[in-house]
């Protein structure tokens, strides 16, 4: 039995429209995989992430939530003095005296400068003014600054480290250098604000007429009080030394002495 002609096209024309369908879908079923497959592989890790957690055995217990401990404050116990301070009433009625601006130096009769006043303690061996015939280098702190030798305290303030009226000369006996720790920024080579962190054993040195003297530091003293006693004791050995600055930056009150001998 054989088909007709007719029929025939209509056979292969149905095939060939099957054939293309299928390629059709395959082709557009591979690019929605592709669009969505990354999508598809976090969820399923996330998924038997969450799972792999679940059957996880941590193997300890969840402690309650601990209810808040609030500690009773101590009691104070006030000596009797601090009692009868304690119940004075605060007298507000007293008279501010005037300034004397004649007296004022800033830099120089500011509490951080109280140093300054040292230059009415001990006796005066050195009464001449020189000129910067010193200099003192302390290479730990940084200083490298000119030494005074001068009884005019306030105009050496203003240029370095300066020498106490009760000093000797060089080679004299022993020698007082005062310095500021607030006149200067903390940053200054002339500044002595870090002159706590010298230690026993720090070396430092003296340049003089081209000839440089190395020290080394034996002694660090604070005096709270009674600060005449520093130059009252200066020794005539030729190779001692002072350096003498204030105690408490945030004061000025106070001295701190750094004592060297000469290596």
């Amino acid at each position: 039995m054989y088909a007709r002609k007719e029929d025939k096209n209509i056979i292969i024309m149905v095939v060939i429209i099957f054939v293309v369908s299928i390629v059709a879908l395959i082709a557009i079923g591979n690019i929605i995989w592709k669009i969505i497959s990354p999508g598809v592989a976090l969820a399923t890790t996330e998924i038997s992430r969450l799972i792999a957690i679940n059957r996880l055995d941590y193997n300890f217990p969840i402690p309650a939530k601990r209810e808040s401990v609030s500690a009773l404050p101590t009691p104070i116990e006030f000596t009797a003095e601090q009692q009868v301070v304690l119940a004075r009433d605060l007298d507000y009625d007293f008279e501010i005296p005037n300034a004397d601006n004649n007296r004022i130096v800033v830099g120089v009769t500011n509490f951080y400068e109280e140093i300054y006043t040292d230059s009415d303690f001990g006796p005066d061996r050195i009464t001449e003014e020189s000129n910067k015939n010193m200099i003192i280098t302390i290479n730990k702190l940084a200083i490298n600054s000119p030494a005074y030798i001068t009884p005019e305290s306030s105009l050496a303030l203003k240029f370095g480290f300066w020498m106490h009226s009760s000093s000797y000369k060089l080679n004299e006996g022993e020698m007082v250098f005062l310095c500021t720790r607030r006149y200067f920024d903390n940053n200054d080579p002339r500044s002595c604000y870090f002159m706590n962190y010298m230690s026993v054993n720090d070396t430092f040195s003296i340049e003089y007429n081209k000839e440089k003297f190395n020290y080394k530091v034996n002694a660090i003293n604070y005096i709270k009080q009674d600060y005449q006693q520093i130059y009252e004791n200066i020794s005539s050995d030729k190779n001692s030394l002072k350096m003498v600055t204030t105690g408490a930056l945030d004061s000025g009150r106070g001295r701190l002495v750094i004592t060297a001998n000469r290596i």
